[in-house]
């Protein structure tokens, strides 16, 4: 049976927001908005954005909060953007996505906010709004759900110079199903035959609880624990751990309270031998359980902890009413293929303002990528990979292969 959309008619009128006071007035506008939009997402939340603009606002920045009302003063859209102007010789100018061009990755699904049915007028009203203000070079916008019912309007309506690709790809678990469905589909043959012995066995030969969390007056000695396991495993590895930054710390540890007080938190715990030994977190809205970050103990590792963690929150999901999906989402690391076959792609747009500036970045962009090529062409792989491993900071200054898109993302 097929559907169709009718697309509702209103004549909007677009207001740029660009301080802090009017961001927090429009608090409340912002989740009734987005409660009747398609862009239905946590990471779309006012709180979780206004938490990230207090955290990571980079220099030389401000805000670019772009709304549609219409003459009675109704919200129907928001484009969640924000200003910068970049270092360097080309001191671009750039509007991106709040949650975006910093150092680390914090928000996924990012889309312009329209209510339900008003799809074309709001990214008309937006894309017009953009070409007539000219504090601008370059509009980046990374991580666009590719089934975004904003995307094509918007895009048609920016013009022909806009490019598109696809920047991110995301496993998710169907939870609505049975969990020996959801083995089915496991793509990793090793991990779809042991997975239920290995969950038996820890649970057979050590004293082991999990639990769900979800009392205030446990949430810092567990949010204690996330971070201390969360370090331990990936310094064990060689690494330095998400919460090495201390600035990311902060704002975790704000998110899963802010979470918790309007129930939109999963943080479970695995107790074994009567210590925590594994905690991962989930951020919830909308049917979706997003996995944003874990820890496991390191010396138990041999006991494939963190698989049997993943395990009994996948399960735990699939036994919640309020839960359709166990999001995993991007970042292309390769355990996630094996959990599921199932993935969402994302989109990236870019588009440049005719004017001496973008010029000068596409130079440097197209320098980048002579100089990636060089690189690859002439030194071994072997010596590479010891460059890599001996000098990693050496591509916050020299990236090579890497496309410009990826820098941003990156923050470098």
């Amino acid at each position: 049976m097929s559907t169709t959309t009718t697309e509702l008619s209103v004549s909007l009128h677009a207001e740029l927001l660009t301080d802090d006071t009017q961001f927090d007035s429009i608090r409340e506008r912002w989740d009734e908005l987005l409660n009747h939009s398609e862009q239905c997402c946590f990471f779309l939340r006012w709180a979780w954005n206004r938490l990230w603009w207090r955290t990571y606002a980079p220099p030389q920045s401000r805000l670019f909060l772009i709304t549609c009302s219409d003459e009675y003063g109704a919200l129907f859209g928001v484009a969640p953007f924000y200003w910068r102007r970049t270092g360097g010789f080309s001191r671009l100018k750039e509007v991106m996505f709040l949650g975006t061009g910093v150092s680390v990755k914090t928000s996924e699904y990012l889309d312009i906010v329209s209510r339900q049915g008003y799809e074309q007028a709001v990214a008309e009203t937006i894309a017009g709004f953009l070409r007539q203000n000219d504090d601008w070079d370059r509009l980046w916008l990374w991580n666009i759900p590719a089934e975004s019912k904003v995307l094509p309007y918007f895009q048609k309506a920016l013009g022909a110079r806009v490019l598109s690709k696809v920047c991110d790809r995301s496993n998710y678990v169907d939870t609505r199903s049975t969990w020996e469905a959801v083995r089915s589909r496991m793509s990793g043959d090793h991990l779809r035959r042991n997975i239920d012995r290995l969950s038996r066995k820890l649970f057979r030969e050590h004293t082991c609880e999990f639990r769900l969390v979800d009392m205030p007056e446990d949430l810092d000695r567990v949010t204690d624990d996330l971070v201390r396991l969360h370090q331990a495993r990936w310094q064990a590895k060689g690494g330095t751990g998400s919460f090495a930054m201390s600035e990311f710390e902060r704002f975790m540890r704000e998110a899963i309270r802010f979470s918790l007080t309007d129930r939109r938190l999963r943080l479970w715990v695995l107790v074994v031998d009567g210590k925590c030994r594994a905690a991962l977190v989930a951020f919830v809205d909308y049917g979706v359980a997003h996995y944003f970050q874990s820890g496991f103990d390191p010396d138990y590792a041999k006991l494939s902890l963190g698989r049997v963690m993943l395990r009994l929150c996948i399960r735990d999901c699939i036994e919640s009413k309020d839960i359709n999906a166990f999001d995993f989402m991007g970042g292309g690391a390769a355990y996630k293929d094996q959990w599921s076959d199932m993935t969402r792609e994302a989109i990236e747009l870019e588009l440049l303002h005719p004017g001496i500036r973008s010029r000068i970045y596409v130079a440097q962009v197209r320098t980048r990528q002579v100089l990636g090529t060089l690189y690859h062409t002439v030194v071994p792989h072997s010596q590479r990979r010891w460059i890599r491993e001996r000098f990693g900071c050496i591509r916050s200054y020299f990236p090579f292969g890497r496309n410009i898109e990826q820098q941003s993302r990156a923050g470098l």
